[in-house]
């Protein structure tokens, strides 16, 4: 066990905050003790969530007593993930797995509402993580969103599937553009039956601008391979491959050879090119920026985040398309001015909480005056 007090004291011994002292390097008898107490911890973390998986997998019950004991199983399981980079370890547990079984099965909306939390927590711009989870066939949360009759469910399978995509996994994008992702968030846009919720709809939003902002990228297979910056997750024969590995290590103990520069080489692939600004270009043809448009027709903070993401796909569709550029100019402009000068009013009413929207604004402003 852990001698969680030992550290307590040792803690509190070397740093109390009454008094400086001159900082020494740690010998090694308790560094090394310091590594076997981080060590166990960690173990027995591992160890801890295992056997809250075991439980957890046994099938429901339907009872209530067996409802709680489910859900406290999983906060708890949910506590460890937060308090610690567990992510990886959970995978390799098979805890991921596990999650979406929870998700997509349970009879027990909150336990598929905590199984969908810690998933997110663990998929959150993780792009091995992602790629893996995706592999694990966590888009099928899809189902959840068409066939669920709770709203919440719905919501927090939305957001589970939005944490698959965002950030620099470009594979998870172009995985999600083939599931006609795309379609399915503006489907949710569009919805004026109630079948959606507002929220689903800001989410819809939120991961329509991540997709935009990295769609002039979407051939790539790595996102950024700037000198010696870390390279995003790799896809081999369909799965997430962790380390990327060269095989002349001769080079590799060279402080200045840069691996990306090898990478670099297998960084555009022919068929990747299809991606490249797909994801502008479907929205052009679906006419997405007149439909929306009546998104900045509201000031009502609720709506602030929509507007943002709104003025944001605005900018680049506008940088991607000069004719579009030119109709909208000519037919939207002045009004476009009236509505940042509404804005500019309510910021100062409103604890100046618009001047990120401002900013948006303003971009859009400077794109449409450009010369062509």
């Amino acid at each position: 066990m852990l001698d969680w007090k030992g550290l307590l004291k040792w803690s509190v011994t070397h740093s109390d905050g009454t008094q400086k002292k001159d900082l020494k390097p740690m010998d090694e008898e308790t560094k090394n003790w310091l590594m076997e107490a981080l060590a166990e911890h960690a173990l027995q973390d591992v160890k801890r969530m295992q056997e809250i998986l075991s439980k957890v997998h046994e099938d429901d019950k339907g009872t209530q007593e067996d409802e709680n004991e489910k859900i406290a199983l999983l906060e708890e399981l949910e506590d460890i993930v937060d308090n610690l980079d567990m992510a990886d370890s959970l995978y390799h547990i098979g805890g991921l797995v596990e999650l979406i079984r929870q998700a997509k099965q349970s009879k027990y909306p909150r336990v598929q509402h905590i199984s969908l939390s810690i998933f997110i927590t663990c998929n959150q711009n993780n792009p091995h993580i992602q790629q893996w989870s995706i592999v694990e066939g966590a888009f099928q949360f899809l189902n959840l969103i068409l066939n669920s009759d709770n709203m919440k469910t719905k919501e927090w399978a939305l957001a589970a599937i939005s944490s698959l995509i965002r950030g620099e996994n470009l594979q998870s994008k172009r995985d999600f553009i083939e599931i006609e992702g795309v379609q399915f968030n503006l489907e949710i846009l569009k919805d004026k039956t109630g079948k959606y919720s507002d929220k689903m709809k800001a989410k819809a939003l939120t991961m329509l601008k991540d997709l935009v902002f990295y769609d002039h990228r979407l051939h790539f297979t790595y996102n950024n391979l700037d000198k010696f910056s870390n390279t995003n997750a790799k896809v081999v024969n369909g799965k997430p491959s962790q380390l990327i590995k060269t095989n002349n290590s001769e080079k590799n103990n060279k402080v200045s050879y840069d691996q990306n520069e090898e990478l670099k080489q297998e960084n555009e692939k022919p068929e990747n090119a299809k991606y490249k600004d797909s994801v502008k270009k479907y929205l052009i043809e679906q006419n997405f920026i007149n439909d929306f448009f009546f998104y900045l027709d509201t000031l009502e903070n609720n709506l602030l985040d929509s507007r943002v993401c709104y003025l944001d796909i605005l900018k680049h569709i506008l940088e991607f398309s000069p004719e579009l550029q030119t109709q909208f100019k000519n037919e939207k402009l002045q009004i476009l001015k009236q509505k940042m000068l509404s804005v500019m009013k309510h910021n100062s009413k409103n604890e100046n909480l618009n001047e990120f929207e401002i900013s948006q604004y303003k971009d859009v402003l400077v794109q449409l005056e450009k010369k062509q």
